[in-house]
């Protein structure tokens, strides 16, 4: 049995609004805690405070204040001492951070420290071309190569972020994120409704938003019935800060649209599956994605999919098969994508049958389940024997 400490301020909780990277670690601790492993998820937070969710373990501390070094200086230092709490009240085998929580993670740890790559600040920047921020790209390429062993979301993602930080691509280990099938139901075509195409992601421009408003009002055109919703939650304009992506939406959107585009906001799980099991297509023109949560939730529910042709897409969708790569910068190449499924239904229901498939085959947590037990194992057994898992030979971390 081990036991796993997780530190993440997403981890879902009643009340409180959470992105993917919380809902594939929650699915992966629940199933490790019904494997008979412990498993404590860590958290900074408003004050001190105790939860449990299904047999995981919830602990928030109390976050710093302060300018953002000093406040990133003094969180890493209450992060260490809530770790150490949890060494010394019972046995702690690994702990675990997600990349986007790296500026935190203490070095000298008496257990070894993984970290699960998604996409980090650098990542990010270097796909959009954009310059990345000074300090947090500062930390990262600081305190990513100083952890013993690493997981990624895709294999994309891992390759660039080895080259990115100057890692050995060979030593990360590829993990998908998982899906629990249990939650969906099979896939009914009875219940489609003819012409709904649904979005489920955050209402931002890196998924393509803008794009898939100038495509469906090119699939109006040839389809005057059809109907798109928008699930999920408003984001702001990166260059017009305090300006939302969905009023902005909104307000460019023709006469013509408005009774047939629906910004439905952030909605409870079950209405986001209800409204999939209704879609006849799911769109996502991302321009880039690790490992699209949503995504693998359309698959789950068996949907013909359109995602944007990015990075990692190939590793999620074979084009034709299980659902179809569009360019996300090309409106009529979203359209087209989507109108070949609206005209096709035969095409449709294969490949919303194949990408049920794959969620079984690759993504789900039956799967998933026992190749994170044998990363963690593996991990453990090199770091009882000495071994670094980069295979070099190094002087041990100081303390930070």
């Amino acid at each position: 049995m081990m036991h796993i400490i997780y530190t993440t301020h997403e981890y879902p909780r009643p009340g409180r609004a959470h992105g993917g990277i919380g809902r594939k670690l929650q699915i992966l601790a629940r199933h490790l805690v019904q494997a008979g492993h412990r498993v404590t998820v860590l958290g900074l937070g408003a004050a001190d405070a105790e939860d449990s969710d299904q047999g995981v373990r919830i602990r928030e501390v109390q976050a710093a204040r302060g300018l953002p070094g000093v406040r990133i200086f003094l969180n890493r230092r209450i992060v260490r001492r809530a770790i150490m709490q949890l060494i010394k009240e019972t046995q702690v085998d690994l702990v675990e951070f997600q990349d986007s929580y790296v500026g935190l993670m203490p070095l000298g740890l008496p257990v070894p420290v993984v970290v699960r790559f998604s996409n980090t600040h650098t990542l990010y920047a270097a796909k959009l071309g954009r310059k990345p921020r000074f300090f947090r790209s500062w930390l990262e390429k600081r305190y990513l190569p100083k952890a013993f062993a690493y997981a990624s979301c895709s294999a994309h993602v891992a390759d660039t972020t080895a080259r990115l930080f100057g890692l050995d691509h060979r030593i990360i280990r590829v993990l998908y994120n998982p899906i629990d099938l249990a939650e969906y139901p099979p896939p009914d075509v009875r219940k489609i409704c003819k012409g709904m195409v649904v979005f489920v992601g955050t209402v931002y421009w890196v998924k393509g938003v803008f794009e898939l408003m100038e495509a469906f009002r090119l699939v109006k055109q040839t389809h005057p019935g059809c109907s798109l919703y928008l699930l999920g939650r408003d984001q702001q304009l990166p260059d017009r800060p305090g300006t939302s992506t969905m009023e902005e939406l909104k307000r460019r959107l023709p006469a013509s649209l408005v009774d047939s585009v629906h910004f439905m906001g952030h909605q409870p799980r079950a209405t986001v599956l209800d409204y999939l099991a209704k879609a006849e297509v799911f769109v996502l023109p991302s321009y880039s994605e690790g490992h699209s949560n949503a995504v693998t939730e359309a698959q789950a529910m068996g949907k013909a999919i359109v995602f944007g042709a990015n990075d990692a897409a190939a590793e999620v969708i074979e084009h034709g098969v299980s659902g179809l790569l569009a360019n996300p910068r090309d409106p009529a190449d979203i359209a087209w994508q989507v109108c070949r499924v609206l005209d096709d239904t035969p095409l449709r229901d294969a490949m919303g049958l194949a990408a049920r498939r794959l969620a079984e085959t690759k993504f789900s947590i039956d799967v998933l389940l026992s190749a994170n037990l044998d990363f963690y194992e593996t991990t453990l057994a090199k770091w009882r024997d000495g071994h670094r898992v980069q295979g070099a030979s190094r002087n041990p971390a100081k303390k930070a």
